[in-house]
């Protein structure tokens, strides 16, 4: 249990954020919250299918078809191996990759309330990498395949609900970059001109 229920699992997350922490400071550039969800979601994207095709590796040599095992197995296990996993590997990299890129605004009051927006990204981002290490136990309790299918779900969906807090707090609170209102630019997300400003005033995009 302890090596292959917490130990694995744990050195998983930590070769997962890895690259998001080497890239970080092998390339101290320019710094956005956005950024380093992207590098961080793609490191996690990465690991999960590596580590996917590792533990699916075995069932190759079991041919095409597999007619001794039932029809729900196969289905939890796509649920699993292709959406809970995947997504919650992403979202916890990506929070990573915004606590890494965080850059707290200028003034020795703003630097202290940047300092407890960071704090608090940390311990969100933390609490959602022992929730997916933590999936890892259920994964070799022997458990019923539907109630280890709702634990993943869950766990999912909590870690989703954490990165959208992560992703809100770090782009309200981060510093933004010098402000031309005078200067008008098109929006991506509604395609609309606007005033060059930290969020689009016509549809709220970062």
């Amino acid at each position: 249990l302890f090596r292959a229920g917490l130990l694995i699992p744990a050195v998983g997350m930590v070769l997962m954020t890895l690259p998001t922490v080497l890239i970080r400071f092998l390339r101290p550039g320019s710094r956005d919250s956005l950024d380093g969800f992207v590098i961080g979601a793609l490191a996690g994207l990465c690991f999960s299918a590596a580590a996917t095709l590792v533990r699916l590796a075995p069932q190759v040599t079991t041919g095409l078809i597999a007619h001794a095992r039932p029809v729900m197995g196969l289905v939890v296990e796509v649920v699993l191996c292709g959406v809970t996993v995947p997504i919650t590997a992403a979202a916890a990299g990506g929070m990573i990759g915004v606590v890494l890129w965080f850059r707290q605004p200028e003034g020795r009051g703003a630097q202290h309330h940047g300092g407890r927006v960071r704090l608090v990204l940390a311990l969100v981002a933390a609490a959602a990498l022992l929730l997916h290490a933590g999936v890892g136990v259920m994964d070799i309790v022997s458990m019923p395949q539907l109630t280890m299918l709702v634990f993943h779900l869950t766990a999912t969906v909590l870690v989703l609900l954490a990165l959208r807090l992560v992703l809100q707090l770090a782009l309200l609170h981060e510093a933004h970059d010098p402000i031309a209102e005078d200067q008008p630019l098109l929006c991506p997300q509604c395609e609309m001109v606007v005033p060059d400003m930290a969020f689009c005033p016509a549809c709220g995009a970062a």
